[in-house]
């Protein structure tokens, strides 16, 4: 039992001993054009930002929340889920920042005032740094 027992070790000692996967003779690599074959039948991805219209409506009209819109587009075969569809619907406003609020356009040439500037306008007082 000892003998066989060895062997085993051996063997399995042995089976370990293979080069990594890493390092590929040049035989085994496929062209460029087989790659680009490849990615040619590929079948196209269906992307969320594609339905943005359809998540608007359902948001804004139809008033359902990001999680009912991520389950209502789960039941027609799209897998998704809130947080996708929120990206989706904020990426969908041209004017919006990564968490919703509307973005103005900055005129760097605008002369700005701080709101303590701003409450001493309004009084009547005048003053303030700039």
């Amino acid at each position: 039992m000892k003998n066989k027992t060895a062997k085993t070790k051996e063997k399995r000692a042995a089976e370990f001993v293979q080069p990594p996967s890493g390092t590929t003779m040049q035989a085994d690599v496929l062209p460029e054009e087989a790659f680009l074959a490849d990615a040619e039948k590929e079948p196209k991805r269906i992307l969320l930002a594609d339905h943005t219209r359809t998540i608007r409506t359902l948001r804004d009209k139809k008033r359902l929340t990001f999680r009912a819109i991520a389950e209502w587009f789960g039941e027609r075969g799209l897998e998704t889920d809130q947080s996708a569809v929120y990206r989706a619907y904020c990426a969908s406003f041209p004017n919006v920042d990564d968490y919703g609020r509307p973005v103005e356009d900055e005129d760097p040439e605008r002369d700005t005032i701080d709101e303590f500037e701003n409450a001493k306008l309004k009084n009547g007082k005048e003053g303030g740094a700039r």
